[in-house]
């Protein structure tokens, strides 16, 4: 089992679990032994061991660590005694607010410790806490935090991105988890030789962008991810992992409507399942099997699945389970023709369904879907009783008639009194019948009722679609106005093109054009995020640029960048707090007069292809006569930054037919190829290389056929910016 599993399924230090003979030793000569490091870490163990057994030794356990670690001034065991309360505090008391104080604690002092395992152990446990308390925001601030620490650490760093990409999957699209999953990925590419410690993450990130894409009806790049994570946790040899990926691959051949491969993939997760004990996963995978054979109208086996998850989920107590066994159950009665027991079960799931979100605080976003959902429900349930009702009237007319028979053969003497007594039952039955039927029209003007307010929900819904939608266009040409236009970019730099797609209607990606006097400044900038979030920074920092220029009177690309910076700064600074956003640019400077060239970046280079003259070096790539010399930037963006420092401006002596390039990193991250990896700097600069021979602005257009074609049916992943000029 990889470390990394290790420490995040079942946190050893967290749990401390020890064998029952060696717990019996421990405690039988606490009292004997001195008061060293030696004992605390021991009295930390028998804390974690009892915290799920038992309350009183638990915390006393724990006492004595914290104690005796400030007794011998002993920094680890007072990390580790607070860790170890914090987790008592939110199990036995449920006070959620000490529980925190004493994760920070933790987490304090196992950063000065410079104790990165530890660290994530306090992370991973905190940002748990307040997703369990529905404080979101803090489990989102607490990780973002947590990555401007330990930066070079890249196991630290993958794990930080691959628990923020889960906190977001769940969040609207969940497009915003893949990008956290993506980053995740980066740092774990770095560490080839040591992959066995990533194995989990590795996992996780190709498995969850899995769940997203197929969420999103993205089939092919589900498809390519679940793929990839399956066979990766084969090769690894962990069956829950295999288990999960095949429930995953599973729900996704049903979508693609491929019934038979589903229900062989759902067959070996639950075999597996069934091998590990792992009873929650088993009733999942059941009533995913059953669903499918409802929907074939296979009721013999569809009962069988649901009986044996129903069985298992009321033994375990397992809510979330018993909710999705119920509603199964439901419809299977509901589809059978008996309206007793679908009716039964409806009204069960509508309850432990209402427990269930009781104990949930859903996202705003969700809100509306919730309530949608549980008046179709209230609207199914009006249904059942209807359909109980007529048969319950079916009931008593088949009553009515046999004992009209029986009348009839008992008294055939007395015929009289038998026509007088058929005709007043006969008269009884028609108003009682009569009753039933007005009741039922009535419930079914309820009913109707009901389906016209959701359809009027549903439309309005729409509308704020549309009046969404209407917003962004708006807010696009607004965008658009801020863009230098083509011509106005031809006219001071004519030999030049811009290759610019944005991955949403707004873009967090921007290009930028300013002529004072003699001098032309051109940037290409990539503002945190894209869509909406990243057009709202892109506007900040653009407006910023501009008062570089204007306001300021700066020239010098590395002081536009520093001024820039404190502008965005202080911007944000103004909200109250601290907004880590900003940009990522290349910024060039060409004085027309004494024709110069200055450079300054952001996390961002300039490339310049230029003739080959036999001086090439390690920073150099060369094909034919033609060799692309890379210009790097400072590693800070341009915004709030834990080690900010000064631009550096770098003097540029250019040379005949050189071609200048600035751009995001749009173009280089994109997925794609026969092998769905990313197209990497590698690449791109081989592909500006190849075609450096050609006029300028047939390479804008070969560079946009590439992206399209090595794209093909993968997502585009971000915004893309590509600036080229020749002189």
């Amino acid at each position: 089992m990889p470390k990394v599993l290790f420490i995040f399924f079942f946190i050893v230090w967290g749990n401390g679990l020890l064998a029952q003979s060696e717990l019996e030793k421990l405690e039988a000569n606490l009292s004997e032994r001195k008061i060293d490091t030696s004992l605390v870490l021991d009295l930390y163990e028998l804390g974690a061991t009892y915290l799920s057994q038992d309350s009183t030794k638990s915390f006393e356990y724990f006492t004595f660590c914290q104690s005796n670690s400030d007794l011998l001034r002993y920094q680890h065991g007072r990390g580790l005694a607070s860790f170890g309360l914090a987790r008592w505090q939110s199990k036995w008391s449920q006070d959620f607010v000490e529980s925190e104080r004493l994760y920070l604690k933790s987490l304090t002092i196992f950063r000065k410790e410079n104790d990165i395992q530890n660290q994530l152990m306090v992370i991973q446990r905190l940002s748990g806490l307040y997703q369990f308390t529905n404080e979101a925001p803090k489990a989102i601030n607490v990780l973002n935090e947590a990555l401007s620490f330990n930066p070079n650490h890249h196991l630290y760093q993958a794990t930080v991105y691959n628990s923020l990409g889960t906190i977001f999957k769940s969040s609207s699209s969940g497009y915003e988890g893949i990008q956290y999953y993506d980053k995740s990925e980066e740092f774990i590419s770095h560490d080839i030789d040591t992959s066995s410690e990533f194995d989990y993450i590795v996992l996780s990130n190709d498995k969850n962008r899995g769940v997203i894409y197929r969420n999103n009806e993205s089939y092919d790049t589900a498809a390519f991810y679940l793929n990839r994570s399956l066979e990766y946790s084969k090769e690894i040899n962990d069956s829950i992992w295999i288990a999960r990926n095949y429930n995953s691959l599973a729900i996704l051949y049903g979508n693609l409507g491929d019934t038979t491969l589903a229900l062989t993939t759902y067959q070996k997760s639950l075999e597996l399942k069934r091998a590990l004990n792992y009873k929650d996963g088993v009733v999942t995978t059941l009533s995913n099997i059953a669903a499918i054979h409802i929907k074939s109208r296979n009721f013999k086996k569809a009962f069988v699945c649901l009986e044996e998850a129903e069985q298992i989920s009321n033994e375990l107590n397992l809510l979330r389970r018993k909710v999705q066994v119920n509603q199964a159950f439901s419809e299977y009665y509901a589809l059978t023709k008996n309206y007793m027991l679908a009716y039964q079960y409806q009204s069960d799931f509508y309850t432990l369904n209402d427990s269930l979100i009781s104990l949930e605080n859903f996202q705003e976003a969700k809100k509306l879907e919730a309530i949608y959902q549980n008046k179709n429900n209230k609207i199914l349930q009006e249904k059942l009783r209807a359909e109980l009702d007529a048969a319950d009237l079916r009931e008593v007319n088949r009553s009515a008639k046999l004992k009209s028979q029986e009348n009839y053969i008992l008294f055939g003497t007395i015929l009289g009194l038998i026509l007088l007594g058929l005709i007043g039952f006969v008269i009884r039955t028609n108003l009682k019948r009569k009753k039933a039927n007005a009741l039922l029209v009535e419930k079914n003007d309820e009913v109707n009722e009901k389906n016209k307010k959701i359809e009027l929900q549903k439309h309005q819904i729409q509308e704020k679609n549309q009046e969404m939608l209407d917003s962004q266009n708006y807010a696009k040409r607004i965008q658009d106005a801020i863009l230098p236009s083509t011509s106005f970019f031809k006219e001071n730099l004519s030999e030049s093109f811009i290759f610019y797609q944005p991955k949403d209607v707004l873009a967090g990606d921007f290009y930028w054009m300013d002529v004072v006097e003699d001098t032309i400044i051109w940037a290409a900038a990539d503002c945190t995020g894209h869509g909406i979030p990243g057009a709202m920074v892109s506007v900040v920092c653009h407006n910023a640029l501009n008062k570089s220029i204007h306001e300021l009177g700066l020239r010098d690309p590395g002081r536009i960048l520093e001024a820039t910076r404190e502008s965005v700064i202080e911007t944000f600074m103004k909200s109250g707090q601290e907004v880590k956003d900003g940009m990522d640019i290349a910024i060039c400077s060409y004085n027309k007069k004494d024709d110069t060239l200055l450079f300054s970046g952001a996390n961002n280079p300039l490339w310049i292809i230029r003739e080959s003259e036999g001086d090439s070096d390690e920073l150099t790539n060369e094909i034919g006569d033609r060799k692309l010399i890379e210009i790097k930037g400072d590693k800070q963006p341009v915004g709030l930054h834990f080690d900010k420092k000064p631009f550096v401006t770098h003097k540029v002596q250019l040379k005949a037919k050189d071609l200048l390039y600035l751009f995001s990193d749009g173009y280089a991250d994109q997925f794609g190829g026969l092998k769905g990896k990313k197209l990497k700097n590698k690449n791109f600069k081989k592909l500006l290389l190849e075609n450096a021979k050609k006029p300028i602005g047939k390479q804008g257009e070969i560079l946009k056929q590439e992206f399209i074609k090595w794209k093909s049916d993968f997502e585009q992943l971000d915004d893309v910016c590509v600036i080229g000029v020749q002189f």
